[in-house]
């Protein structure tokens, strides 16, 4: 193990403090992290291999590995957590029905996009909704009739327009 030494009372870098702290060589991590996420990778796609030939048990262990990715991408467009929590649903139906499509390249990142992209368009619908209703409400009071006015063309001078007045 290497001897901690100081230059200028600073690191000479963080890897010296890496080995020191930790006992290993970063690289040697990064070759462990390196085998872990390919084997991640060959999981990831025999899963994926049986949920297209009908495995259900599959699909709900790809649905546990990655739920809280998911969620946490949603949820970090949306802001919301009803919204996120019901679009991470809709997300696992649409990986589900669109596992055909895909094409062993990435699964995290293509489950990533699908999520983001319905995401993205659950925050559009909303913000339609809310500007369609501005609208409505804005046009009401625009075109309101006053009750002059409202007397003239119904014939309604002096009469309440409630009922039980």
């Amino acid at each position: 193990m290497k001897e901690f030494t100081k230059k200028n009372n600073k690191r000479e870098n963080n890897f010296d403090f890496f080995e020191l702290s930790v006992g290993v060589t970063p690289f040697c991590v990064v070759y462990y992290m390196n085998v872990y996420q390919e084997r991640g990778r060959e999981v990831t796609d025999e899963l994926v291999e049986k949920v297209r030939a009908g495995n259900d048990h599959a699909f709900r262990m790809l649905i546990e590995t990655y739920k809280q990715t998911i969620y946490r991408t949603v949820y970090s467009v949306l802001r919301n957590q009803k919204d996120a929590e019901d679009v991470t649903q809709e997300v696992f139906i649409k990986i589900y029905t669109s596992l055909p499509q895909y094409k062993n390249q990435g699964f995290k990142t293509w489950i990533t996009r699908i999520a983001v992209n319905h995401a993205i368009d659950l925050k559009r619908k909303r913000e339609r909704q809310k500007e369609e209703l501005q609208d409505e409400h804005s046009s009401e009071v625009n075109l309101g009739l006053t009750d002059e006015v409202e007397a003239v063309f119904f014939g309604t001078k002096g009469e309440s327009k409630y009922y039980g007045s």
